[in-house]
């Protein structure tokens, strides 16, 4: 009877995992760094969004850091499409970036960001000035 008692003890006092595991093992991230094309020089505060790439729906985003580099974390295994954007520079799309184990943490490496370019036709410049001007003593009619 003791014997029981004691092996009862033993099986209940167990830390059961009815999961099977840790959820935390399924877990992915992405991550890379981000920068100019024509210097080099990271790009601070682009946006990065995660979508999943079956029906485009949006997952989760983040920003770059000072430095140019940025992390999702917290990603669930599956097929995804990376959008990189920021107001000066070409939107860039990473499509299908898979994300399976054993390897779920994902380095993207060096991302490189190409400057927008707007043309615009000529530009003139007209100097007008007021028809009428109030100084301190006087009042000036511009006639021109």
């Amino acid at each position: 009877m003791n014997r029981l008692f004691i092996l009862l003890s033993f099986l209940f006092s167990q830390d059961h995992d009815h999961d099977h595991g840790n959820k935390s093992f399924m877990i992915g991230s992405f991550k890379g760094e981000i920068i100019d094309s024509s210097d080099n020089s990271p790009i601070q505060y682009a946006t990065i969004k995660l979508i999943k790439s079956s029906d485009e729906t949006l997952i989760d985003g983040t920003i770059s850091e000072e430095d140019g580099y940025f992390v999702l974390k917290d990603v669930n295994p599956g097929k995804y499409n990376i959008q990189i954007e920021h107001v000066m520079y070409e939107k860039l799309i990473l499509k299908d970036q898979l994300l399976v184990p054993p390897n779920l943490s994902k380095n993207l490496g060096v991302l490189t960001l190409v400057q927008k370019v707007v043309e615009i036709g000529d530009v003139n410049v007209v100097e007008e000035k007021p028809f009428i001007q109030e100084e301190i003593d006087k009042k000036v009619y511009n006639v021109e």
